[in-house]
């Protein structure tokens, strides 16, 4: 049987597990928004990738090239 003593330290340990891992989660998405912002006005999409743009209906090739 768990004293008082004890189930304030456990509660003493898993608050600030949850705090530390909470800051960590906060940080991270803090620097991934930051990320995609800055990417967005570097004409990247939110994936970190240049847009594919699909060839012009004169550039693709035929049975002909080949």
């Amino acid at each position: 049987m768990l004293y008082h003593f004890e189930l304030q330290m456990a509660g003493v340990i898993l608050l600030t597990g949850m705090l530390v891992c909470g800051i960590s989660l906060w940080l991270k998405r803090r620097k991934d928004r930051a990320r995609r912002e800055a990417t967005e006005g570097a004409g990247l999409d939110s994936g970190g990738e240049w847009p594919v743009q699909e060839p012009a209906e004169d550039d693709r090739p035929t049975a002909r090239d080949g």
